[in-house]
Order: C-alpha cells, then sequence, then structure tokens
C-alpha cells in the first residue's frame, strides 16, 4: 500500500466516523414540528434514513461514473476491462434507483437498506473465501463479512424500531472504519498463483 493510499484510507476511516456521529445525532431528533411540505414524515428515527439513502446515492453515483470513466480512458485495453463497465453501469443504476425512494414508505426503506447490508456482507465473505483459496490473509475480510451480515440480520428482526436500523448503520461505519486503520497498519501480502 503506497502513502498515498495509506492517508486516503485514514482520511476515509475518518470521514466514516464522522458520518456516524452524524447519524446517531440525527437518529433521535423529531423534525416533525417543522413547518415545510412533508415535515410531518419526519418523526424519531426517520431523518437519519433520509440522510444514508442521500449519502449513499452520491458515494455510488461518484463511484459508478468514475468506472465508467476509467473504463473508457484505460481499462478496455485491459484484461478483464469490460467487467469495470458493468460495474460502473449497475453501481450508477443503483444509485439512480436509490433515488426514486423518496416518496416510499419507511419499513421499505429499511428493507431496502439491510439487503444492501446482505450483500456487502457476503461479498466480503467471498473474497475471504477466495484469499483464502489462495494462500492469503483472509482474517480481515471474514469478519468483515460475519459481523455485517450479523448486524443485517439484527436489523431485520427489528423492523419495526426505526431507531435501530440508525445504530446499525453506524456500527457497520464505525466497524468498517476500524478495519480500514488496522489495514493500513498492516503489512500486505502478495499473493502468486502456482
Amino acid at each position: 500500500m503506497t502513502q498515498w493510499q495509506k492517508l486516503k484510507n485514514i482520511l476515509t476511516a475518518v470521514l466514516e466516523i464522522l458520518f456516524a456521529g452524524l447519524i446517531l445525532f440525527l437518529s433521535d431528533r423529531d423534525f416533525s414540528h417543522l413547518n415545510f411540505p412533508g415535515a410531518e414524515k419526519l418523526t424519531r428515527g426517520v431523518v437519519s434514513y433520509y440522510l444514508i439513502l442521500v449519502v449513499f446515492v452520491i458515494v455510488m453515483l461518484i463511484y459508478g461514473i468514475r468506472l465508467i470513466i476509467f473504463y473508457f480512458t484505460m481499462a478496455r485495453f485491459m484484461t478483464g476491462g469490460r467487467g469495470m463497465l458493468y460495474r460502473g453501469v449497475l453501481y450508477t443504476d443503483l444509485a439512480l434507483y436509490t433515488m426514486t425512494l423518496n416518496n416510499v414508505p419507511v419499513n421499505y426503506i429499511m428493507i431496502y437498506l439491510i439487503a444492501i447490508l446482505v450483500i456487502a456482507g457476503a461479498i466480503s465473505l467471498f473474497q475471504a473465501f477466495d484469499i483464502m483459496k489462495l494462500g492469503g490473509f483472509w482474517q480481515f475480510k471474514m469478519v468483515q463479512g460475519i459481523v455485517t451480515i450479523s448486524l443485517a440480520v439484527y436489523g431485520f428482526t427489528h423492523l419495526r424500531q426505526p431507531m435501530v436500523l440508525s445504530y446499525i448503520f453506524a456500527i457497520t461505519l464505525v466497524h468498517d472504519a476500524i478495519m480500514r486503520i488496522v489495514s493500513v497498519f498492516t503489512t500486505t501480502q502478495i499473493v502468486t498463483v502456482p
């Protein structure tokens, strides 16, 4: 990992911790007394869902567009470069779909966010199994996948409590930030394929 990548991981971890604090700060606030259209929907815990969705849309849209630009500037000449285009289109499409969830009941938003957690945890587990087959250091990915899936299961069992999902996403962000900081200070093994 280069110095720039280490700095980028530490800055991303600090931003994740700050965003988790903002989610926790807004999770117990009630904005339904404000005087603008649609304010009656902004009860306790709901504001943090919309904040999570907005940040999710922004991050996925930037990442998807970045992958598409990377494909057209460089990856189309690489082996497997078309996969970058597919991932960029998928992330952009997921971000655009998430933008349409503003008039959906909160329970559906909760199920959608929990499904995203399950998918992220499953991807981490699959990556851990692939790294394990190659003989690399797979424990970080395995722990990350298990924690993410267990938090998603806990959130799915508490769908009636809107504050729980805010806490789950805050815990997930802090956990990811800790994993990023730990990965900065560990040496990366080079895995060779025989």
